[in-house]
């Protein structure tokens, strides 16, 4: 996250669909464990990421979708940022 290494505050979870002939990742989240500093200015309270995969017919998965959500303060003043991705036209190629 920026220059942050986030990895010693976080903690992952990935979903494996073993369904099909080939297994692949289906969810993965990332949650951070801790609240911490980015360039001494901002403080990251909590933060969430989640991305969905789904598998096409030509047999390759592929990102259908994203989530974010970060709460924090920056500068002494506090706030959140919320985002969702959505990739609903993908075609293999």
């Amino acid at each position: 996250m920026g220059s942050h290494d986030a990895s010693a505050d976080t903690t992952a979870e990935v979903v494996v669909n073993t369904s099909g002939k080939v297994p692949y990742v289906e969810r993965a989240r990332f949650v951070s464990t801790k609240p911490f500093r980015m360039m001494m200015v901002a403080k990251v309270e909590k933060f969430e990421a989640a991305t969905v995969y789904r598998m096409l017919d030509n047999g390759k998965p592929m990102i259908v979708g994203s989530a974010t959500d970060m709460s924090g303060s920056m500068l002494g003043k506090a706030g959140f940022l919320k985002t969702r991705n959505s990739y609903g036209d993908i075609v293999p190629r």
